[in-house]
Parts: C-alpha cells; structure tokens; sequence
C-alpha cells in the first residue's frame, strides 16, 4: 500500500472530504481517502505507482480543484519550514 497527499492550496478540501473520496472511488487503485490535520490536504491510499493527472482530471471533471501530488506528509513539513 502506498500513500499520497492531494493539497488543495487555499480550498477546504475536509469539509468536501466525502464528496472528493466518492468521485476519486472510481479509480481502482485508490483504496482510500482519508483527512489529515490541514484542512487543505487529503491523504490517498493506493495500491502501484500514483495516477495524479487521472485523479486531478477527475477532480476537475467532477467541479473540484485541480490538486498537487505530494508525499505524505510534503506540506505540513514545508508550513513548519516556514514558521520557523
């Protein structure tokens, strides 16, 4: 099993957390999707290499942001970067 986060920057992705793990369902690698402390990350748990040009083009199609692709982890390690 492997695991990347999807950043929204500057969009609520946990509040449309349900919606967004729906519409990324169809693509069968992906197992889950799941919150993490930003509000503008959701972690992505998929079997095989990452498809995130499938998965962002869905997310666009279904009317959400295109996402970035990072490990897990990438962005709560660069806010902290920052805030120090």
């Amino acid at each position: 099993m492997h695991a990347s986060d999807l950043c929204f920057p500057s969009y609520n992705a946990a509040a449309r957390h349900t919606q967004i793990r729906w519409t990324l369902l169809v693509h069968g690698e992906i197992r889950e999707v799941l919150q993490t402390p930003q509000a503008d990350t959701l972690r992505v748990l998929h079997r095989g290499d990452a498809a995130p040009e499938a998965w962002a083009r869905t997310l666009v199609e279904a009317g959400f942001p295109a996402p970035r692709v990072e490990p897990p982890g990438a962005a709560w390690r660069q806010r902290r970067e920052r805030a120090s």
